[in-house]
């Protein structure tokens, strides 16, 4: 897990927080916490965090439905991947939200199969011909609508 920090290292100092635990990537800087790990979290006041980051690879049981998850302002992607080695399927997760608790929060009701994807990457895709086939039937009906409209 990664929290990124806004930049604002006296706010950081009056927190007690060390800034020179903190990491940077492009620019950002981040404090970088294994998971699954029980480490205490870092009590930084959700003020002075920019975002939470969470990745989890190589879920191998409880696979979910490949798409994009939202839950309270947390996004989570779920992409299914086949291991080289062993032919198995699996799937990693990528999550971002604003706070430890919502990335937390999402990742446990996808897990649970408590949330549906908002994206489904997995829905059937529809050809032309059923579109076509969908288009006519609703011209069709609504001619029919409006041929008893002008029969009264």
């Amino acid at each position: 897990m990664r929290i990124y920090v806004k930049d604002m290292p006296e706010e950081l100092e009056k927190t007690g927080f060390c800034l020179s635990k903190l990491s940077e990537e492009n620019g950002m800087r981040y404090i970088g916490i294994p998971f699954p790990d029980m480490t205490p979290l870092p009590d930084i006041p959700e003020e002075l965090v920019e975002c939470v980051t969470r990745m989890k690879n190589e879920i191998y049981h409880g696979l979910r439905r490949e798409g994009i998850y939202r839950h309270k302002g947390a996004q989570l992607v779920v992409v299914t991947t086949r291991h080289l080695k062993t032919s198995a399927y699996y799937q990693r997760m990528e999550i971002i939200g604003p706070s430890v608790a919502s990335v937390n929060e999402i990742y446990s009701l996808v897990r649970q199969g408590e949330l549906q994807p908002d994206e489904d990457w997995e829905a059937p895709m529809s050809t032309p011909s059923q579109e076509a086939s969908v288009a006519f039937s609703k011209t069709r009906s609504f001619l029919v609508k409006l041929q008893s409209f002008f029969r009264k």
